[in-house]
């Protein structure tokens, strides 16, 4: 189960953070205040990202759970046990999504 580019952001944000903390303690230590603010702007550079990412997945999340919740239903009535199981599993990848997303 893939969920793409939202949670890249999120892992990507995570390594900005810790680079520009890595950047900005190191420029600190040595008296570099070029230094200290290049790591402050990967830190809010990285928080941004990751808020992106987290924003994205929650988003998807939403749509798939309440798609796949709302064909489930219908395919209930028409008995199609296929397409209904197909269903239950975009829903519960929109719950895994927003999960990710919250995280």
């Amino acid at each position: 189960m893939s969920f793409g580019n939202n949670t890249s952001n999120q892992t990507q944000g995570k390594a900005n953070q810790g680079l520009g903390n890595a950047e900005s303690g190191l420029g600190h230590a040595v008296g570099s205040q070029n230094l200290e603010n290049r790591g402050a702007a990967n830190q809010a550079q990285g928080h941004a990202q990751e808020s992106k990412g987290k924003t994205g997945n929650v988003m998807s999340g939403t749509a798939d759970r309440v798609s796949g919740a709302v064909k489930k239903g219908l395919h209930s009535v028409t008995g199609n046990q296929t397409a209904k199981a197909q269903d239950e599993a975009q829903r519960t990848k929109g719950e895994t999504q927003q999960h990710i997303g919250q995280h």
